[in-house]
Order: structure tokens, then sequence, then C-alpha cells
């Protein structure tokens, strides 16, 4: 399974007949690249649908709350009966929403593989139940990458080198092709993490006081987190915070 964008990129396309001849020409030439592909796993295909329902719920009780945003401008008059229409209608998305949560949770405990990884993700630093389960859909049980890094690049939390020759030497920057969904649930472990977890908060102090640049310091903290992640799912054990057993 070939990524569209990567076959679009390769060469401009912009005719139907071209389109699919150029499309044939790209199997045969990586044909050596191609690998298998698997059906997901019952249980996740399951999950994610929920998921997306709840994605939806979410946005729908956003746009609710919205409308909350200028009752200081509203008359007194229809202020009440606005803020009792809001009640109401928000009550019905978070219920359906909280269904949603337990039949996904009950799901994850008839299948025992998909229970464990849960609970070993979970059990690391700054992780919340949403980006568990969310990770567990992209990863497809952590069959679909090899390595943290390789995650790190899809999510656009690694800094790629931007080099040609001597002539042109940029920064190093992420790309912009990325999971935003994952990368904003990893911003906000990331911002757990560095509050209650001392080795990262040091880690965060250390490279600050050095000078370097704050984001290059926080995308490398996700990447911490990535790797945490995949080192516990490997080992099968849960995180150990080993700073506490230091003298």
């Amino acid at each position: 399974m070939i990524p569209a964008i990567e076959i679009k990129r390769s060469k401009g396309i912009s005719r139907d007949k071209a389109d699919s001849k150029y499309i044939a020409l790209y199997s045969l030439t990586n044909l050596l690249k191609l690998k298998l592909g698997s059906i997901l796993d019952e249980t996740l295909h399951e999950i994610k649908q929920l998921h997306t329902e709840r994605k939806k719920l979410v946005k729908i009780i956003k746009m609710i709350e919205r409308g909350t945003e200028n009752i200081d401008f509203l008359p007194k008059k229809i202020l009440s009966d606005m803020l009792i229409i809001h009640a109401s209608t928000i009550i019905k998305p978070n219920e359906n929403m909280k269904r949603i949560d337990k039949k996904i949770q009950d799901l994850l405990a008839q299948n025992e593989d998909l229970k464990e990884k849960d609970k070993l993700i979970q059990n690391i630093p700054g992780k919340d139940p949403q980006t568990s389960i969310y990770l567990l859909l992209v990863i497809r049980g952590f069959s679909s990458f090899d390595n943290s890094r390789q995650l790190a690049c899809y999510v656009g939390v690694a800094p790629i080198e931007n080099s040609s020759g001597s002539s042109i030497r940029g920064r190093k920057k992420v790309s912009h092709l990325a999971d935003k969904a994952l990368k904003s649930l990893l911003n906000m472990c990331e911002l757990n993490a560095k509050a209650w977890d001392y080795e990262l908060k040091q880690h965060y102090d250390r490279n600050v006081s050095e000078g370097k640049p704050k984001m290059l310091i926080l995308y490398n903290i996700r990447n911490k987190i990535l790797g945490r992640v995949f080192a516990v799912i490997n080992l099968g054990i849960l995180y150990v915070n080993t700073r506490k057993f230091a003298a």
C-alpha cells in the first residue's frame, strides 16, 4: 500500500490517462518496495469506527460551547432562554460520548493483547486513555511501525535535515505532512510529562539553560515519550522511573 501523496509528488500529474499510466509505471518500478498489507484486527476496526464517531461528537460539543462566547453581549431577556437551550442541546452529545468511551473500554477488555498494551501505554507519565487508544489505532496494535523513529517521522515530531552540497544549509525542521491529531495529543502528553516527570523536566531545564531552541527541546521530549511507548511494548513490562532509585 503506497500513500497517494508519494505518487502525486513524485511527478506532476494533470490528466486521467496520464495519471493511470504513471501509477502503473510507478508500481512496476517500485515492485521490490511493495509490502503485503493486512486486514485490520476486528476489535481494532470496531474501535476505529467508534473513535471516528467520538471525534464527530467532540466537534459538535465544541461548536455548541462556542455559542456561549458572546453571552456577555446578549440582552438579559434572551440570555436565560439561550443558556437553557445550550444546556439541553449539549446533554445528548455528552451522553453519547460517554457511551462510546464505555463501549471502547469493553472492546479492549475482551482482547487480552490490546488490553495489556493499553495498560502499558497508560502507565507512562503524561499518557491518557485517548492518546493510548489513538496510538493503538495508528500503529495497528504495534504492527505498522518497527521503531519509535519511524513513528516520530509519521507524526511529524522528528526534525529532518535540509541541506544540499555546500550551498544549501537550512535548519532542521519537521515535515508538515503529519498526523496532526496524534501530534496534538503528543503535545498535551509532553506538557503533562514536563510538569510531572522529573527526568523530562530536568532534560527541558538543562537544555534551555544551554541556549538550545525551545521547540527543538519539546520535539526531543515528544520523541522520548514515543521511545518509552515502544520500549514498554517491546519489553512487555510497566514503565519504571529509574530516577527514584538513583543515589
